[in-house]
């Protein structure tokens, strides 16, 4: 996959390349400010009978535009340690790019970006590059991701933060919305099939709460070890 941090509004032709070949657009989010202004800046610039304020409000309306079938990409607190570089910004950028394999390229006009390392290329050496056999995969998760990405990250930064790795809050309202599923007033998960077979199967049968549980036909062969 090769993805592309947009940071200059004036590349269409390496977005339009990126689209035609399948490939994923991703936007960083540390850069939405700068994303405005440089659009903006650029309105204002070709027509400056418009106030600046009129070219932020259109700038917004566009990028909003833009983005609907973009990627975002989130910033990760070990992207703040920058301001040490000549351009903290452009390291920002390059250390997220990075994040997304060997194969992600950063595409800017900016040619101190470019100087960075293998990650960052000009626009001219994207649009003159040619196109590489992809490989079909065998499963395809990244879809499923780009579809869900914003509440993935948000759910998972949220139980980095309250630090209830087991127990959380997530797993009552798990339970509720399985319990809600399938019309039950209770719904109990485990760690595991065979946790699930032995604590909640056998004991619930020897305690004479339960006098039949059904699995699947095609349970994996370890949990024959249950008794």
């Amino acid at each position: 996959v090769v993805a592309l941090l947009l940071k200059y509004s004036k590349i269409s032709g390496s977005a339009l390349k990126v689209k035609e070949q399948g490939h994923r657009i991703w936007i960083y989010v540390g850069s939405v400010q700068t994303l405005e202004y440089v659009m903006a800046a650029e309105l204002h610039r070709q027509d400056e009978e418009q106030s600046f304020a009129d070219c932020l409000l259109k700038a917004r309306g566009l990028l909003d535009i833009f983005a609907k079938d973009k990627q975002w990409l989130a910033a990760l607190s070990s992207e703040g340690e920058v301001f040490s570089d000549y351009d903290p910004e452009d390291a920002q950028l390059y250390q997220a790019v990075q994040r997304l394999g060997t194969k992600a390229r950063l595409i800017s006009r900016d040619k101190k970006m470019t100087k960075r390392g293998e990650y960052a290329i000009s626009v001219a050496e994207y649009l003159s590059s040619t196109e590489t056999k992809r490989a079909i995969d065998f499963i395809n998760l990244q879809t499923q991701q780009d579809q869900h990405r914003p509440q993935l990250e948000k759910n998972l930064h949220q139980v980095l933060h309250h630090g209830k790795y087991i127990m959380g809050a997530e797993i009552a309202e798990l339970e509720q919305k399985l319990a809600d599923y399938v019309g039950v007033k209770h719904c109990i998960t485990v760690s595991s099939g065979t946790e699930a077979l032995d604590i909640i199967g056998n004991h619930t049968v020897k305690c004479g709460l339960i006098k039949l549980f059904f699995i699947s036909d095609n349970v994996f062969f370890l949990l024959m070890t249950t008794n």
